[in-house]
């Protein structure tokens, strides 16, 4: 728990995912959603989806609700985001560029039957094979300005061979 005294009666991913008709094949995240105290847990499939799933309450041992969606590509090497108005993820999906998808934090926090999504692209940087932006995610006592947009930063490094200097 919070104060460090060891648990019991944890529940298996996989029991969440069966919700969504989908099973775990790994890189599961725990991150917390500070302002509702709840908790925000994402995994792959075998398959071109990404798993995610949101606890109804302060308590991950309890119940929870859980989505899969679509991606054109595998996702791999996600990273996410909490902020205000969504939940953000980036992959490397493998191309030309790399995706940033934003996922309706209300729907999610509602427990909305199907959750909207929406995937913008980004062109990946000169010759750099494997590339992933980071989504900025809120962590502290203060939040973020009222309507300030999700940040996702994207690193150039000169050693890549794209660059003659490090760019963020």
């Amino acid at each position: 728990d919070k104060t460090g005294t060891p648990v019991s009666g944890l529940i298996s991913a996989n029991t969440i995912w069966s919700q969504v008709g989908q099973t775990s094949a790994g890189d599961p995240i725990l991150l917390y959603d500070q302002q509702v105290d709840r908790w925000f847990l994402t995994e792959f499939p075998s398959n071109n989806r990404v798993l995610v799933a949101i606890s109804h309450t302060a308590d991950p041992r309890g119940s929870w609700d859980a989505y899969a969606f679509q991606t054109p590509r595998f996702p791999d090497f996600p990273k996410y985001g909490i902020w205000p108005d969504a939940y953000y993820l980036t992959a490397n999906e493998s191309g030309n560029n790399f995706p940033i998808y934003a996922i309706n934090r209300e729907d999610i926090l509602a427990g909305a039957a199907v959750a909207r999504i929406q995937r913008l692209t980004v062109p990946k940087i000169g010759a750099v094979f494997f590339e992933v932006g980071q989504p900025a995610d809120w962590d502290g006592q203060t939040a973020p300005p009222d309507g300030s947009p999700g940040i996702v930063l994207k690193l150039n490094d000169d050693d890549w061979g794209s660059a003659d200097q490090d760019e963020i």
